[in-house]
């Protein structure tokens, strides 16, 4: 299920995510944030599995940017390959893309 919450809102979704890190990377055109609880929910278990900062790169993107619904995010953390494979066991099922610098992830709902 997916959440359209005012953007720059920073409430804290979990212990180590809050809405304003899902906010689209646009100048401002958009004032709403999408934003999958799933996803929320399985960040946080990510994070803690892993024991150290997860980075939202690019969380909701605007239509103005590119289409993405609010269930994928592009990730940054220190070991990326330590992340894909947490992914792949703990999430088997979602869509993981490793690139040179981020991880593009994706929970599949609605997709």
């Amino acid at each position: 299920m997916n959440f359209f919450i005012p953007r720059g809102d920073t409430v804290q979704l979990t212990n180590d995510f809050q809405l304003c890190e899902f906010d689209c990377n646009c100048h401002g055109c958009c004032n709403i944030t999408e934003i999958s609880l799933a996803l929320v929910e399985n960040l946080q278990e990510l994070r803690t599995e892993l024991g150290e900062p997860i980075h939202i790169a690019v969380g909701f993107r605007c239509m103005d940017e590119e289409y993405c619904l609010g269930n994928s995010v592009n990730l940054i953390c220190s070991d990326l390959e330590r992340l894909v494979d947490i992914i792949g066991y703990k999430f088997p099922d979602h869509t993981v893309k490793l690139h040179d610098d981020y991880i593009y992830y994706s929970i599949n709902e609605g997709e």
